[in-house]
């Protein structure tokens, strides 16, 4: 999402479709959690949500693997990384904390006003995280170069940062309570490790690197796609069955840091790989727009419901989410493409 935009000539068009896919994927999400606590467990409506929530996963993750793809495979001085990267993400963070302080002083006082201004909406965090991605791309870049390490640290990361918590996850769910205990106290050790070197976002950074530069024959596609479907469906049941035992909406078994996550993303990613699109003038600008987007999305999905009089229960979910979604979408690309006009704003900010 906020990467270095690539002249025409060596531009990877499958990637500008990748990040409007994605930001679908993000206001989809975030559209179809606005009422998701509200909504009664073993009703059609929350199981609705819970739907759009586990298929729409894959969001951040694929905003990530093509910063990996984009950024592992040239060699970029320290100096340039702050100056241009890192400076971008520090200055993005700046206007847009102002900004969404600004309009929750006006609308709720400014009680707290420093403290929002220093945390940033909720969704901000990816600024801080693409930040110390690109700050540590001296030491991802000689692991990426060399397949063996390559595969080596995503291993790594696939049972450390996935397989180990989800795990852990299902046995606190599904388990007995002796096995809770007997679990919990083997993650204890494993948690003496200190395996942060492997946790975290840098594996689905690398995935991308990887999966953009290795070709993947029909059957392993498949395979990937099969996978998709899979963790896809794993989600929507694991989180139901949950919510249905407790009475509770659960979200255990959302997020990047999952199976189904991590299936879903690389059969979208593996999917626009091949899927032999070619470059279009309106995907392009979409794609440019698509940081600004994202930024300024939480904002137009907080006041659709205000300025529009719709939200994902004025009338049947299963259309409400995605028209929605689509309203708030097309005003966060029309903010962005405004702002991108602003020569110091298109630089900096979006």
């Amino acid at each position: 999402m906020a990467d270095e935009r690539p002249s025409a000539s060596s531009r990877i068009d499958y990637f500008d479709y990748l990040r409007v896919v994605a930001l679908t994927a993000v206001l989809v999400r975030h559209t179809a959690s606005q009422n998701w606590y509200d909504i009664d467990v073993n009703g059609a409506v929350w199981r609705c949500f819970n739907v759009y929530c586990s298929l729409t996963q894959y969001c951040v993750p694929i905003f990530v693997m093509i910063s990996g793809a984009l950024f592992l495979g040239k060699e970029i001085p320290v100096r340039q990384i702050y100056s241009k990267y890192v400076l971008r993400m520090a200055a993005a963070f700046c206007f847009w904390s102002a900004v969404y302080a600004a309009v929750g002083a006006l609308e709720s006082g400014t009680s707290g006003l420093l403290t929002e201004l220093i945390l940033g909406p909720y969704h901000i965090w990816f600024l801080f995280m693409i930040a110390g991605l690109y700050m540590c791309l001296p030491f991802f870049r000689p692991i990426a170069a060399d397949a063996g390490r390559s595969r080596y640290f995503l291993i790594l990361a696939l049972l450390f940062a996935i397989v180990l918590p989800q795990a852990e996850t299902l046995v606190r769910d599904f388990g007995s309570e002796a096995l809770i205990g007997r679990f919990g106290a083997a993650m204890m050790n494993v948690g003496q490790m200190r395996m942060y070197a492997v946790l975290g976002y840098s594996g689905y950074f690398l995935l991308g690197y990887w999966l953009s530069r290795i070709e993947l024959s029909r059957r392993q596609r498949l395979v990937i796609y099969l996978l998709g479907v899979l963790g896809a469906l794993s989600t929507i049941l694991l989180d139901l069955s949950v919510a249905l035992r407790t009475q509770q909406p659960c979200d255990n078994y959302y997020g990047q840091f999952t199976l189904g996550a991590l299936f879903e993303s690389l059969a979208v990613f593996t999917f626009f790989r091949y899927a032999g699109l070619r470059g279009n003038a309106l995907v392009r600008r979409l794609s440019k727009w698509t940081f600004g987007a994202y930024l300024v999305h939480l904002m137009v999905v907080e006041h659709t419901k205000l300025l529009f009089g719709l939200d994902t229960l004025s009338f049947w979910p299963v259309l409400a989410v995605p028209a929605v979604s689509a309203l708030s979408l097309l005003l966060s690309w029309a903010v962005s493409a405004a702002l991108h006009q602003v020569p110091f704003m298109k630089k900096y900010c979006v």
